[in-house]
């Protein structure tokens, strides 16, 4: 945890000692993002995938979250919801049924249910609210807001630039998803005379 400490001080802090300040109302703000800051939680991920992980404020926390397109839901760890304040967290939603439980990636991968919490979330001037499964996945860069498909495009996040063969590629390749071999008929709607007031 020390060095989780040093690494976020580092980071965050150091960073803004740097900065000086006139407009009072910047000053305030800044003021209020370090009273945001836990040493645990805003402490920058390890970088030890190529994961993508973007900066976060949940709750008034400042923390960093990964970005998951395989996952359909989005969740935050149990160790998370506790700092948070757990079970007494206004928007908290225990799970009614014991049987219930979150399907993995492996179709035999499954985990208990525990519940389901609304939390305020801030991302690159975006403010939403959402509701984040409360599952304790793992996570070796220390990231404790996994961010699934159900958030992304809310959030203003997409995946773009996508090419569907290699640049040095002239044999086969993947399919394309528009159909060239489509052409349009011949023959417009109505008459000429018609058509004469559309084409000046």
């Amino acid at each position: 945890e020390a060095d989780l400490k040093e690494r976020a001080q580092a980071t965050l802090v150091d960073g803004m000692s740097n900065v000086t300040v006139k407009d009072p109302e910047v000053f305030q703000n800044m003021a209020a993002q370090e009273c945001k800051f836990d040493a645990v939680f805003s402490a920058p991920p390890t970088m030890r995938s190529n994961s993508i992980f973007v900066p976060l404020v949940v709750q008034n926390v400042v923390c960093f979250g990964l970005v998951d397109t395989g996952a359909t839901f989005s969740c935050i760890t149990d160790e998370f919801f506790q700092f948070l304040g757990g079970t007494s967290l206004v928007g908290y939603k225990p799970s009614v049924d014991d049987d219930v439980t979150i399907q993995l990636a492996h179709q035999v991968a499954t985990v208990p249910r525990t519940g389901m919490v609304d939390l305020q979330l801030e991302y690159n001037k975006i403010n939403k609210n959402h509701l984040f499964e409360v599952f304790s996945f793992y996570s070796e860069e220390n990231v404790h807001v996994l961010l699934g498909m159900d958030i992304l495009s809310k959030l203003g996040i997409g995946i773009s630039g996508l090419v569907s063969r290699h640049g040095f590629q002239t044999g086969p390749r993947l399919p394309d998803p528009i159909d060239d071999t489509i052409t349009p008929n011949a023959h417009p709607f109505g008459t000429e005379e018609e058509r004469a007031p559309f084409l000046r």
